[in-house]
Parts: structure tokens; C-alpha cells; sequence
């Protein structure tokens, strides 16, 4: 079952690649941009808009704090419950490898 999103894919394996193409080919676009040299680095400001700009084609919650359970495939994410304190409490550069953010290699971004 896929997460629920914007694009009414209801198969996680087609949601997952049209998710990694458009992610891939908005975080060109952010890196090309310039809007990276305006956040302000490890700010949850940063990373919620970092994750709108990846993903708010493909879902409603792009951007936004968690506030329900979710996993993809074996993988299951924070649990809603302990984010504030993950990102509040911990910082927010712990809350990045605790949720299992990918980071795009530049390599990857032209394919």
C-alpha cells in the first residue's frame, strides 16, 4: 500500500519511482536556485522548506511536522509522537539520520 498522495498512485513500488524523479529532478532545481544560501542551516524553517520544495507535488504533508505514523516498505519513520522532541531536543541535524533522509548526490541529480 503507498502512502496516500497528491498524484492518486495507490502502488508503493510506482510511488517510490515517480517520487525519486521528481524529487531528483526539484532538488536540481533547489540546488540551482540559490534558495539553499537563504535558509538558514540545521533550522527546522530550513528543513521544512527544503522537503516542500522535494515533495509537495507528490504529497499534501510536504513541509509540514509530522503528525501521524508512517513507513515505506520494511523502513518505518519517527514516531509522530517523539518528533518535536527529536527536532526540538535533540537538534536538528539528529533528527535528519533518525528520520532516514537521503541526501542527493550531485551525480545522481542529471539522471
Amino acid at each position: 500500500m503507498a502512502l496516500e498522495n497528491r498524484l492518486g498512485i495507490n502502488d508503493a513500488a510506482e510511488l517510490a519511482r515517480v517520487e525519486e524523479r521528481l524529487g531528483k529532478a526539484r532538488a536540481f532545481r533547489l540546488f540551482s536556485s540559490g534558495l539553499l544560501d537563504s535558509l538558514e542551516p540545521g533550522s527546522l524553517k530550513a528543513l521544512s522548506t527544503i522537503h516542500r520544495y522535494l515533495f509537495e507535488e507528490v504529497y499534501d504533508f510536504a513541509g509540514c511536522v509530522r503528525t501521524v505514523n508512517i513507513s515505506k516498505g520494511n523502513f518505518r519513520f519517527a514516531q509522530a509522537l517523539y518528533l518535536d522532541a527529536a527536532v526540538y531536543m535533540k537538534g536538528i541535524d539528529d533528527s535528519y539520520h533518525y528520520e532516514g533522509y537521503n541526501l542527493y548526490r550531485t551525480e545522481d541529480l542529471g539522471s
